[in-house]
């Protein structure tokens, strides 16, 4: 209850906490006979607010007067909701989540003044053996979310990091969908900060379906979506055959730094998953396999719109040199042979 308050109180605009401290100043001016004093103030503000006041209650030199501690006592916690706004910073838990390299920098200094950030590091550089994921990588993401989830209760959560793709997908769809996840992302050009992505837009942002094999009969399928780069069909083959049904979706514009809005990274991740599902009803599809070349912020988005009760089984596969070497099964309740190699 106190954590909703002041998540209200930090919303409401600073022009209605200084036209509430306005009216209850000249009030408590009246109460204490300054009326005259108000009447010969020129700054417009609080002349138009001394004549609307009057016009609204004629009779307010006489309530003001009446009930004068009562209207100190409002001004007082108006004041002091309003200092509380302008020095509150919400408390943020947010997941730290590396696999390639640990990056040394942490989020942008413009977000730790929005923040009181508290952080949580999932280090997975040293989960590899011979180039493969080691059979506790699935669990170690799994538990630091419960870990995080369970310490955050119902304050602020979030998310950044550089990881192998299937981890980043597999913390999206630990995290889940039912509450807001605060979502960071590194630009391309710059390896100093993360900046949190932004909430305008970008409706010039589409996508491009192509779907190939309609007349192969297979229960599965091949989904390859590209933003940053452009997945061929020969470094799908190579991989995963040509025995499936096959989705490629890429946006309309291919390059690195394209999905820095929540709006836009909801919109085209919904998309994609549409595609997906309707592909899978249309074919029987028992099992999807993804492969992304995107943003770790999309990737993740995409992760949390798979669903464990309605979308057929997904494996999401890392991309190395040409190749898709290994995956993680997502939502196929098994508690063993998560990870998936590809002899090629």
């Amino acid at each position: 209850m106190m954590l909703n308050t002041m998540k209200i109180l930090k919303k409401i605009p600073n022009a209605i906490y200084l036209f509430i401290m306005i009216i209850l100043l000249i009030i408590d001016a009246i109460g204490f006979g300054a009326e005259r004093i108000i009447e010969k103030i020129k700054f417009s503000q609080i002349a138009e607010a001394y004549d609307t006041l009057k016009a609204i209650c004629p009779s307010i030199e006489s309530v003001s007067k009446q009930y004068i501690v009562l209207f100190i006592g409002l001004t007082v916690l108006v004041c002091a909701a309003f200092i509380y706004k302008l020095v509150y910073k919400e408390k943020l838990y947010v997941l730290a989540h590396f696999s390639f390299n640990e990056v040394s920098c942490g989020l942008a200094k413009e977000e730790r003044k929005k923040y009181r950030v508290k952080a949580y590091s999932l280090n997975q550089t040293l989960s590899f053996e011979a180039g493969f994921p080691k059979p506790d990588v699935v669990e170690q993401i799994k538990t630091k979310i419960k870990e995080l989830r369970n310490t955050a209760k119902k304050h602020s959560i979030g998310y950044y990091g550089v990881a192998h793709v299937p981890f980043v997908f597999l913390a999206g769809f630990t995290f889940g969908d039912q509450s807001k996840v605060h979502v960071f992302h590194r630009k391309r050009h710059n390896d100093e900060k993360f900046e949190e992505l932004s909430i305008s837009p970008n409706y010039d942002l589409g996508l491009v379906v192509d779907e190939k094999n309609k007349t192969i009969k297979s229960s599965e399928l091949i989904v390859a979506v590209s933003t940053s780069l452009q997945i061929t069909k020969d470094e799908i083959i190579r991989s995963l055959g040509n025995d499936k049904h096959l989705l490629m979706i890429r946006t309309n514009n291919i390059g690195y730094d394209q999905l820095l809005e929540y709006d836009t990274i909801e919109r085209i991740s919904n998309e994609v998953w549409s595609h997906i599902r309707s592909c899978s009803k249309e074919y029987s599809i028992r099992r999807v396999h993804m492969l992304i070349a995107s943003s770790v912020a999309f990737s993740f988005f995409m992760g949390r719109k798979c669903s464990a009760n309605i979308d057929p089984h997904v494996v999401v596969y890392h991309y190395q040199n040409g190749i898709y070497p290994w995956g993680i099964k997502i939502n196929s309740g098994d508690e063993e042979d998560l990870i998936i190699r590809n002899e090629i």
